[in-house]
């Protein structure tokens, strides 16, 4: 949608605010079954879409007591006609989403809002969707029913029979493959993939795009190589036995490693056929000793292992490895086993969403992944300016020579900030970066809350708090993504919410994600940034380039009295070094993300063709009809 387009709307919408001002309830209420007719009978689009929107405005007054702001109104047109809106943090993208999906819901017979997690879901159904009610529409969330007296089946039935629903992208990838899998006609749920809204899309389409939805089921054999591989892997020696790529992402067994295995294993041939199986246990067993990480890529929460994302921290419930290599990881740990599995079915995340027939999104980090967003799903980002002028300062990032200097330099702006009692949210790169951060704090005697994976459950009252006088939250950055870190009135005379970011993020997303919870709706706020060469994303992407560098520098750094901050690194070449580290990161992940569905589109072929010819036999009444299409 041209701006100059978007504009017209707007006037056109802001006109009709004080005819629908002037109506009773009951006419403003009906005014969904007039704009149903309206589109029924193919009557102008451009005046149904200033209608539904100044009907929706003034509903959202009345029972929500909120007045969508232009900018808001412009979100929403961007949204109806397909494309990405971003839209910074704290601008109410739940409210800007009512006006796009009352219209969907007319013109398309349903519509889905889908978030990155249930609470979020329930949450804006239940804040939002009397809107919805109050017009007429039904609305539900894919958590709203929990009655023992119905099947399964039958609940997600009322779930997905709403005008519009709110679900999460997780819950409705899983209900989208056992839809698929039901036995008979009678046991699908899932209706007409018409018009989705994405809730922090890039989270959902590129951040958790590789990661497939698996169904599984268990094989009937279990291997009992996993322990026998794990102990033998700790007999290996790095350069000798095994080495690795430079990322760290893939390893494998030397010549010598090999010849070390064969005489562990007393095997004459480790890589014929008779022991391939024992040769893949002990590949996934180096895979899950040293390219899998504790408290980076998974967690042992009551003696389970649960993944972690690496976007933001977060414990992906009900995510494994594939392939056996979750199994290495349990045994590497010790925790409980659990059975290696088969797919029965599985899909990605950008394959689930591409078979909408409209998609449309909202984030405040959008813009920096514009070129994917387009090559994949066909998605252009338009920008929507604030309300309010943004007034938060951000400070340029500071490059120390070690972690530990980083760390001295940015505790040392935290007990200055502190001292002011100015809200602090300090944002680290992984669980344990975020529990040595609190060793840290505790040792200076600074009250704090950890929020990470390990504290998910109190995410939103940490968030909500984290905006007090004095308040100190450490985050991975998972940090609250759609929900408001509250700023009173005390900590705005403070300076407002001060983001510390405590080392160079894997993209630019993650950092702007980081820096948007502060200076919200005009808000004051500032942000610091502080980064080392031992940073994973440096260690990664340009240890080689830096190396002669860090060596000569580290010593000197090192010998520096606890008390006394380290010089900042000046020179221009390698503070470059830093966002050239970010940039080779995001066309990895972009070039993985593209390789996965290229693969998957291949996969995809297969399983269309063989879901058609399951639906055609569940409509067959008896066996022989069945028998005469397998022939």
């Amino acid at each position: 949608m041209r701006n100059s387009k978007a504009k017209k709307l707007l006037k056109k919408i802001n006109e009709q605010k004080t005819y629908y001002r002037a109506m009773s309830d009951e006419k403003l209420q009906a005014q969904t079954e007039i704009l149903r007719k309206k589109i029924a009978n193919n009557e102008d689009e451009e005046a149904i879409i200033v209608e539904a929107f100044a009907v929706v405005r003034e509903a959202s007054y009345r029972v929500l007591k909120m007045f969508h702001t232009d900018e808001q109104v412009l979100g929403g047109l961007v949204l109806y006609e397909g494309y990405i809106a971003e839209m910074k943090t704290g601008e109410g993208k739940s409210l800007v989403a009512t006006l796009p999906l009352y219209l969907k819901a007319l013109t398309m017979g349903r519509s889905f809002l889908i978030t990155t997690n249930g609470y979020l879901a329930k949450r804006d159904k239940e804040r939002i969707g009397p809107v919805y009610e109050w017009l007429s529409l039904s609305v539900s969330d894919s958590s709203a029913v929990e009655n023992e007296t119905k099947s399964l089946v039958e609940q997600r039935k009322i779930v997905y029979g709403g005008d519009i629903i709110y679900t999460s992208n997780g819950e409705f990838g899983f209900d989208f493959l056992i839809d698929g899998l039901a036995d008979s006609p009678e046991n699908r749920f899932m209706p007409e993939l018409t018009f989705a809204l994405l809730d922090e899309v890039d989270e959902i389409l590129i951040d958790t795009a590789q990661t497939p939805l698996i169904i599984s089921g268990n094989p009937k054999v279990q291997s009992n190589y996993f322990d026998v591989s794990h102990r033998f892997v700790q007999t290996l020696r790095i350069k000798q036995d095994y080495e690795m790529d430079d990322e760290g992402e893939n390893v494998w067994l030397t010549e010598k490693g090999i010849e070390k295995a064969k005489h562990y294993f007393s095997v004459d041939n480790l890589l014929g056929l008779p022991y391939f199986s024992l040769y893949q246990h002990v590949i996934l067993a180096l895979k899950a000793e040293h390219t899998i990480r504790k408290d980076k890529d998974y967690l042992v929460e009551d003696g389970e292992v649960k993944l972690l994302s690496r976007k933001d921290g977060r414990i992906l419930e009900g995510s494994s490895l594939q392939s056996g290599l979750h199994q290495a990881v349990q045994t590497k740990e010790g925790a409980k086993g659990t059975p290696e599995s088969q797919t029965i079915s599985s899909v990605t995340y950008q394959n689930l969403f591409r078979q909408f027939r409209q998609l449309s999104g909202m984030s405040g980090t959008a813009k920096v992944a514009e070129s994917e967003f387009i090559g994949t799903y066909n998605l252009p980002v338009k920008k929507i300016k604030t309300h309010k002028k943004n007034k938060r300062k951000d400070y340029s990032s500071l490059s120390y020579v070690t972690n530990e200097a980083k760390l001295k330099a940015a505790l040392k702006k935290i007990q200055e900030l502190h001292k002011k009692e100015q809200p602090l949210l300090i944002i680290t790169g992984s669980v344990d970066a975020s529990e040595l951060m609190s060793l840290y704090l505790l040792d200076l005697g600074i009250a704090h809350n950890v929020l990470n994976a390990k504290s998910s459950l109190k995410e939103a009252q940490m968030i909500k708090k984290a905006g007090r006088v004095g308040a100190v939250t450490v985050s991975t950055t998972m940090a609250g993504r759609g929900t408001d870190i509250k700023i009173t009135e005390e900590s705005i005379k403070k300076g407002g919410l001060a983001v510390i970011i405590t080392e160079r993020l894997p993209n630019r997303r993650g950092e702007l994600q980081a820096k948007g919870r502060a200076g919200r709706k005009g808000e004051p706020g500032v942000t610091y940034s502080y980064e080392s060469l031992e940073d994973d994303v440096i260690k990664k992407f340009m240890q080689g380039r830096v190396q002669k560098y860090y060596d000569k520098r580290v010593e000197k750094s090192q010998n520096l009295p606890y008390h006394q901050v380290p010089q900042k690194i000046r020179r221009g070449s390698l503070r470059r070094t830093f966002k050239k580290a970010q940039q080779k990161s995001e066309e990895q992940g972009e070039g993985q993300r593209s390789q996965s569905l290229q693969f998957d589109n291949i996969l995809k072929l297969q399983k269309d063709m063989f879901n058609e010819s399951r639906q055609r036999v569940l409509q067959f009444s008896d066996i022989d009809e069945v028998l005469n299409f397998l022939s």
